[in-house]
């Protein structure tokens, strides 16, 4: 549901779900003897909420662009980076979900939103 939010660029409802998982997990760790870090819902939450953040941003609007960069560049390895990819590659769902977004998401986005006119 969260990713069908993000895909069709319904943010404000996006953010509120992506808020639920959070406070999910969050109360899911609380209240648990053993809290599974490398679960199957917490790498979602971090794919999602990166995918998020990046998706968000409007380079058009942009002042300082280094800066702008530096955020998209630190969203982008956190769904990119390798204790994620470890996680993701001991999970199938995930790692496909994880190839899935920076193909048919984050590529076109770098392409449309930040090529060089």
């Amino acid at each position: 549901m969260i990713l069908k939010e993000l895909i069709s660029k319904k943010w404000d409802s996006a953010t509120i779900l992506i808020k639920e998982l959070g406070n999910y997990l969050f109360q899911k760790e609380a209240f648990s003897f053993k809290f599974d870090f490398d679960s199957l819902q917490y790498g979602f939450y971090k794919i999602l909420s990166s995918l998020q953040k990046i998706c968000i941003q409007q380079p058009k609007n942009w002042i300082d662009y280094r800066l702008e960069l530096d955020k998209v560049f630190l969203n982008y390895t956190e769904i990119t980076n390798s204790e994620i990819t470890t996680r993701l590659n001991e999970k199938a769902l995930l790692s496909k979900l994880g190839s899935y977004v920076k193909r048919q998401i984050l590529e076109p986005y770098f392409t449309i939103n930040l090529a060089q006119k």
